[in-house]
């Protein structure tokens, strides 16, 4: 390690004299014996323009570089690419892609690597990113946009970071791509470190396809701020053992579309969260963001998606009793799928074990945490859950740990293998080379397709239908002790009676009889009095329409 930062510093001299070399070139080679961030920042002429606002800097395969500061970028495109030898994730080539890590600062710290701000433009490619540092410490963020126009991540590993973008520019574009995200956690303990992107305020368009995310948290939060302004295209991508889910609804279009989910959400929560009004929708999958006035500006497709559970995984919730794994959809998205035209909730695949080609889903680390993090107090430090890095540190400077990746997310369930709106595998297709280069084929059609799945409506296992006039929802919590709440939903104002009944047929409670209005209605029925069993309930419409549901108290 020593020797390398002497290389660093002793190369720095040939900083300037080298860039004007190279001034007239469209690629400059970047020298693994100087810091990345100061080669590209210094890449100007002597009043700061641009020597060539066209560069794309080059890494070199085999090769470590090192960043010692963030790289800030205003007006200017940055584009840094590794060598094209097809997708990262199953690397067949000698040795290693390029790979990029930091160095600690004086304090032991690592910052960041990037940050946009106004006219700055972003596309890395073909590289390898690893956030822990010489230090041992983890990089806190990848990239944060305050003001930038437009970030492409295309074939990237990136590991071992404590969180990863924060994306929230007005009018900025951002493209993810054919990447890996894997292990990034900071060894805390709570279980929303390590999330993919937040995305917020008036971000332009959002686009996430083909990619693997393993080991870490939710993989997007749409969080920052009540605004209706991105287009989000979330398809194909494959998540493992990721800790949380969400999906805010905080956007103008969302397509969450031929997605496989294995063990995902697997850090849950407590039965108190099932009492809270309303309910803890962030442990959901798809949160309704009740603190906004309508939904009527967002239109949603939600559909063809596969989720998945150990049933290691399910038992150890099981034998906790009073803890639970999340919900794929909040009540809330159903009750609005019955009120407005631009909202779609397809298929949904429950219980299908894909069956991976190489995959060891570290279970028993995961039941361990899961130990140390609801215990009370919870584990300090908390135990680790993570698979073996790639990348590591010694004294001598970084090496690979292992290489190629350990595992391989192809997968044999043949009903998975043609669940995708388009015919195609659930999940990242680049674990499916030719069924890639078919979907990269037909890209536009199948996205237009999805488009249009956003309109004329279709039900969910024929829960309902939705050209009727009303829906019926399931109570929540469900079992229950000793209330719970029972939801329905009106296109008109209508004569409606909520009924209960026991498992003879007996009537023994009328909850509601009388006129409502259009929309969402939510009733509580206080069950102290009655035993515990299976109950019905039914939702009667101007006395001629009707749903039934079941329900059972559990005292």
């Amino acid at each position: 390690m020593r020797n390398l930062l002497m290389l660093l510093f002793l190369s720095s001299s040939l900083l300037t004299s080298s860039l004007m070399a190279q001034a007239d070139q469209d690629t400059l080679v970047i020298d693994p014996n100087q810091f990345v961030n100061g080669q590209i920042l210094g890449d100007t002429t002597e009043t700061g323009e641009r020597l060539n606002p066209n560069r794309v800097y080059k890494l070199e395969r085999n090769t470590f570089y090192l960043f010692e500061a963030r790289l800030d970028v205003e007006g200017f495109k940055c584009e840094i690419v590794g060598p094209d030898n097809g997708p990262l994730m199953y690397d067949t080539e000698d040795g290693h892609p390029p790979v990029v890590l930091f160095k600690a600062n004086e304090n032991g710290q690592a910052n960041q690597y990037f940050r946009l701000f106004e006219g700055g433009e972003f596309i890395l490619k073909n590289t390898i990113y690893a956030g822990l540092s010489d230090a041992g410490v983890t990089v806190g963020r990848f990239i944060d946009d305050y003001s930038g126009n437009r970030i492409v991540l295309d074939n990237l590993i990136v590991t071992q970071n404590r969180y990863q973008n924060r994306w929230r520019s007005d009018g900025g574009e951002y493209i993810v791509r054919n990447c890996v995200f894997l292990n990034n956690w900071d060894g805390s303990n709570t279980e929303w470190r390590g999330v993919g992107f937040v995305i917020g305020t008036g971000t332009s368009s959002f686009i996430c396809e083909n990619n693997t995310f393993v080991n870490m948290g939710a993989p997007i939060r749409a969080k920052d701020g009540a605004f209706y302004n991105t287009e989000t295209y979330y398809a194909h991508n494959t998540l493992v053992n990721t800790t949380q889910h969400e999906l805010g609804l905080r956007q103008k279009e969302l397509i969450a579309a031929n997605n496989l989910y294995y063990n995902w959400g697997w850090v849950g929560f407590g039965d108190a969260k099932l009492t809270e009004d309303p309910p803890d929708n962030l442990k959901m999958f798809l949160t309704d963001n009740n603190e906004l006035v309508s939904m009527d500006s967002v239109s949603l497709y939600f559909g063809n998606n596969a989720f998945f559970h150990e049933a290691a995984l399910e038992a150890w919730y099981t034998e906790a009793d009073t803890l639970n794994l999340p919900g794929i959809l909040p009540q809330s998205a159903y009750d609005y799928v019955a009120l407005d035209d631009n909202w779609t909730i397809g298929d949904i695949i429950e219980g299908q074990d894909p069956q991976f080609t190489n995959f060891d889903s570290n279970i028993d680390s995961l039941k361990g945490f899961l130990d140390g993090y609801f215990s009370v107090p919870p584990v300090t430090p908390a135990p680790n859950w993570l698979t073996d890095y790639i990348v590591d540190w010694s004294e001598t400077g970084p090496y690979m740990k292992q290489w190629p990746l350990p595992f391989d997310f192809s997968y044999s369930n043949s009903e998975l293998m043609t669940s995708a709106s388009d015919g195609l595998p659930l999940g990242d297709l680049n674990w499916f080379p030719e069924k890639k280069a078919e979907y990269l084929a037909n890209r536009d059609d199948i996205v237009a397709d999805l488009k249009e799945k956003k309109s004329g409506l279709t039900a969910v296992e024929n829960l309902w239908t939705l050209e009727a006039e009303f829906s019926l929802s399931q109570n929540y919590p469900n079992p229950f002790n000793p209330s719970t709440t029972i939801s329905f939903s009106l296109k008109n104002t209508a004569n409606v009676k909520l009924t209960i009944y026991n498992t003879l047929g007996q009537e023994v409670a009328t909850l509601l009889n009388g006129q409502k209005q259009s929309g969402v209605h939510q009733v509580i029925w206080n069950s102290e009095n009655f035993v515990s069993g299976v109950y019905f309930y039914e939702l009667k419409v101007d006395g001629n329409r009707s749903q039934i549901k079941k329900m059972t108290l559990m005292k």
